[in-house]
């Protein structure tokens, strides 16, 4: 690898493997809190007592806060949206609207994901079963 990147007919021969670039372009400036979020879930871990074996990462893009909701793995969309308006929209109050939710975006390609997922790891090894339980902590640090 060495002797290719230093060999002046290799580096005029080789080509780049790279997709044109295209122009620049502005990014979106978010002016309020939850008007932009990425989600995605993380899936493939123990079952909890609760029933629980996922977890659905949701993020402001204007904040980075983040929330992370335990569900099963078998939940319908119908669940899922009443969690998110339950958990996200109106924490704390009891609402049995329908609603639908976006298409799942790129969050998982973003450069910080492999830290929230190793977070939420860690706190699956460490408290085994219960780690739905202590969801909170992952989201306070």
């Amino acid at each position: 690898a060495t002797y290719v990147s230093q060999c002046l007919t290799c580096a005029k021969v080789k080509a780049k493997h790279l997709k044109p670039s295209g122009l620049l372009q502005q990014p979106e400036i978010l002016e309020w809190k939850w008007e932009n979020m990425t989600m995605d879930f993380v899936t493939g871990l123990p079952r909890t007592p609760s029933g629980y074996d996922s977890i659905w990462v949701i993020v402001d893009r204007l904040t980075k806060s983040a929330h992370f909701l335990p569900k099963k793995k078998t939940d319908s969309i119908e669940k899922l949206a009443e969690l998110y308006l339950k958990e996200i929209v109106c924490p704390g109050d009891s609402i049995g609207l329908k609603y639908r939710l976006p298409p799942r975006n790129g969050w998982a390609k973003r450069k910080n994901y492999p830290n929230v997922r190793n977070m939420l790891w860690a706190c699956v090894i460490d408290f085994g079963s219960s780690w739905d339980k202590h969801l909170p902590l992952v989201e306070f640090s």
